[in-house]
C-alpha cells in the first residue's frame, strides 16, 4: 500500500478550505439578494374559504336559504416583494361571492371576487367561481321530549312528569330538509341514584321519524340548550278510613264499608312519610238514623297527589246492635239560655225526639235523663216575630244513647220590649 505523502495530504485541505469558503460567499451573497435587493416574487396561498356575502339581504327579501356552497375554498397566488409576501397568510386575504341577485330557489354559478393585500398583486386563482344551491326558507316547530341516560329511582319513588324550560324548538332551513324532522329531544346526562327532584340541562338535538339524529349545518334551532326539572316523588298505598263525630259509632254497633280501601298517592318525602291513612270524612252520627249509602268527594292533604283515576268513595253504613225509640221531652223556660235578657214567648211545650242507642239503655232513658238546651244568648236580634231556635240535649246516666236528626223550638221574639 503507497503512503500518502505530507504533500498530497496539504492539497487536500486546502481545497476543502477553498469549498467551505465559496459556499459561504455563495450564502452570504444570496442573503444580501433576498434582504437588500428584495426581488419580485410569487407565494401560493391555499384554503382560502369564500364567503357568500348578502346571505340576510335574501332571507329577508324573498325568504330564501342558502344549503350549498358555504364551504368553497380557493387557491391563489400572489407576485410581489418577497419580504412582503413572507408575511401574507390566508387571514389577510377575501374571497366573496355575491348573492344578492338571487330572487328564486334553484342552481346559481357565481363569481369569485378575490381582495389581496397592498403591495401584492393576483398572479392566479384556482377558481374563478363557486355553486350554491338556494331554497325556500321555512320555519317548524316541534316537540322537545327529554332522553335520560342512566337515571335511576329507588325503590318507593317514583318520577313525576318533567318540565322543561321550553316545551318546543322552532326550526328555521331550507324546505326539503325540515320535512325530515319529527321532533327534538334533550338528552339528560348521567345523574345516577336519585330520591329528591332535580334540574338538569341538556342540549337539543333534531330527530326524524326513524328515530335518527337529524345533523344539517343549514338547519338552525331557536334555541340550543334547555333546563328540565325532573320532578321526583314518595310513592305510597295509603288506606282509606272514616272518623266519627261524637263518638257513638264503634265497630260493634256499626258497619261502614267503602267501595275503595286504600289508594295510591305520591308526593315529597317529608309529607308523605308521615301519612299512614286518610280520612275520607267525618260522620254525624245523629244524621244517618238508618242503613244508608252515601258518596264522599276526595279530597288529599296539600302535597299530595293521587295516582288512581276516582273522585269519590261510595260509603254503606248498616247500622248493628242497636234500636231506635221516640220519647217526648217538656220544654219550659227552664230550658231557655237568656242571658241577654231577650223578651221571647216560648210556643211549644214540648218535643218529640228519636234516640238511638244499645237496647239495655235505650228502654231505661225518660224524660228525666234528657235536658233541652235552648239558646238565646247567640239570637242576634235582627228580626221579631215566630223564630225557630235549634235545640240540644244533654244525656245523663246513659252513655251509648243520643237523639238523631236536628230540633227546633218556635219562639215569638219581641225585640220591642227588648229594647
Amino acid at each position: 500500500m503507497a503512503e500518502i505523502t505530507s504533500t498530497e495530504g496539504s492539497v487536500r485541505h486546502h481545497d476543502f478550505i477553498a469549498k467551505i469558503v465559496c459556499l459561504l460567499l455563495a450564502l452570504i451573497l444570496w442573503v444580501y439578494v433576498m434582504e437588500v435587493e428584495n426581488p419580485d416574487w410569487e407565494e401560493t396561498i391555499g384554503d382560502i374559504p369564500v364567503e357568500l356575502v348578502n346571505t340576510d339581504e335574501i332571507e329577508i327579501d324573498h325568504d330564501l336559504t342558502i344549503y350549498g356552497g358555504y364551504s368553497a375554498t380557493v387557491e391563489i397566488t400572489l407576485r410581489g416583494r418577497r419580504n412582503q409576501l413572507s408575511n401574507i397568510t390566508a387571514d389577510d386575504i377575501k374571497a366573496t361571492a355575491d348573492v344578492s341577485e338571487i330572487s328564486e330557489p334553484g342552481e346559481y354559478t357565481l363569481p369569485i371576487s378575490v381582495s389581496v393585500p397592498n403591495d401584492s398583486e393576483l398572479v392566479e386563482s384556482s377558481v374563478e367561481s363557486v355553486t350554491v344551491l338556494v331554497d325556500k326558507r321555512e320555519r317548524k316547530t316541534v316537540d322537545i321530549i327529554p332522553k335520560y341516560s342512566g337515571l335511576v329511582i329507588e325503590d318507593g319513588y317514583i318520577q313525576g312528569e318533567p318540565v322543561l324550560s321550553s316545551p318546543t324548538v322552532t326550526v328555521t332551513g331550507p324546505s326539503r330538509y325540515l320535512s325530515s324532522i319529527d321532533h327534538a329531544e334533550v338528552l339528560i346526562p348521567d345523574l345516577g341514584r336519585i330520591t329528591s327532584s332535580v334540574k338538569a340541562y341538556g342540549s337539543v338535538t333534531l330527530v326524524d321519524g326513524d328515530g335518527g339524529t337529524v345533523s344539517n349545518p343549514y338547519v338552525t334551532l331557536s334555541i340550543s340548550e334547555i333546563s328540565v326539572d325532573i320532578p321526583i316523588y314518595a310513592h305510597k298505598t295509603i288506606p282509606l278510613t272514616v272518623e266519627y263525630r261524637y263518638g257513638f259509632f264503634n265497630s260493634d254497633n256499626v258497619e261502614i264499608t267503602l267501595d275503595r280501601q286504600s289508594i295510591d298517592v305520591r308526593g315529597a318525602a317529608d309529607v308523605i312519610s308521615k301519612l299512614d291513612r286518610l280520612v275520607i270524612t267525618t260522620i254525624d252520627e245523629k244524621l244517618y238514623p238508618d242503613d244508608t249509602s252515601f258518596k264522599v268527594k276526595l279530597t288529599l292533604p296539600d302535597g299530595v297527589e293521587k295516582l288512581e283515576d276516582f273522585d269519590e268513595v261510595n260509603i254503606t253504613l248498616r247500622h248493628k246492635g242497636t234500636e231506635k225509640r221516640s220519647i217526648v221531652i217538656p220544654i219550659d223556660d227552664e230550658n231557655i239560655k237568656n242571658a241577654g235578657d231577650t223578651s221571647y214567648e216560648l210556643l211549644q211545650t214540648s218535643l218529640t225526639v228519636t234516640l238511638r242507642g244499645d237496647p239495655g239503655e235505650l228502654y231505661l232513658v225518660s224524660a228525666q235523663n234528657i235536658t233541652a238546651e235552648i239558646d238565646l244568648q247567640s239570637y242576634s236580634g235582627a228580626q221579631s216575630g215566630r223564630t225557630r231556635i235549634p235545640v240540644t240535649f244533654r244525656f245523663t246516666d246513659t252513655k251509648t244513647v243520643y237523639e238523631l236528626g236536628e230540633y227546633y223550638v218556635d219562639v215569638m221574639i219581641n225585640t220591642e220590649a227588648t229594647e
